[in-house]
């Protein structure tokens, strides 16, 4: 993304909106612990770390996934629930770090005066414990997360939740999202949308406006 577009984009944007997991914080890890520790602890599996194919998906999504991949059965619901338990767990002994270039791209941002906010589809809970964890919590006007809204990305909602929270025109909104059904929720909300490929690739993605491999890409600017 070259540093004119992005110039070009902010001067004229009025809020610029996040996503959580993989955008600000790479969590990814850690949720990939909290299910080998639940799944290893019920069934006494390795689940292996070179299977990337759960990334993305809903909790329910993902278990059902292992579920067929090894042929198990159980409870779902009470797997959730030890998975969050376990990720919970890992987020309170700060195990967690920030996408690379992230923190100096929101510090321009408020050098700019711009709106921000976080739209996610974690939990309420989760969203604070990691934006506290790397102590940026203060650093956005909004954040919305699943407990807002009733429709889950690629639905529009919380997007639109989270412009309308800022006050802001979604057409006027920029998105930094890296996953498909994020793309998919920020440009049914008329957003334009910037793909951090820290997750998936470009042509995974769907149809993002620009894309970028971290926020270091951006460095240049601020």
């Amino acid at each position: 993304m070259s540093s004119l577009l992005l110039d070009s984009i902010l001067d004229s944007c009025q809020a610029v909106i996040f996503d959580m997991d993989g955008v600000i914080a790479d969590t990814e890890p850690l949720k990939f612990q909290a299910y080998q520790f639940v799944f290893r602890e019920e069934y006494g599996i390795e689940l292996p770390i070179e299977d990337i194919a759960w990334r993305g998906m809903k909790e329910q999504s993902v278990i059902a996934y292992w579920f067929n991949k090894f042929q198990l059965v159980g409870d779902p619901q009470k797997l959730i629930e030890d998975k969050r338990a376990a990720y919970h767990s890992l987020l309170v002994q700060g195990k967690i770090t920030a996408i690379p270039g992230i923190m100096a791209f929101i510090k321009y941002l408020r050098s700019l005066g711009k709106l921000r906010a976080v739209a996610t589809s974690s939990s309420c809970q989760e969203a604070v414990m990691v934006l506290e964890a790397l102590h940026i919590r203060d650093a956005f006007h909004q954040v919305i997360t699943r407990d807002d809204v009733q429709r889950m990305k690629p639905d529009p909602e919380v997007y639109l939740a989270a412009a309308s929270a800022l006050g802001a025109n979604p057409s006027n909104c920029i998105v930094f999202e890296d996953s498909q059904s994020g793309v998919g929720a920020a440009k049914a909300a008329g957003m334009f949308c910037v793909g951090v490929l820290t997750s998936f690739s470009r042509k995974s993605l769907g149809p993002v406006d620009q894309v970028i491999n971290d926020f270091t890409d951006l460095a240049i600017n601020f």
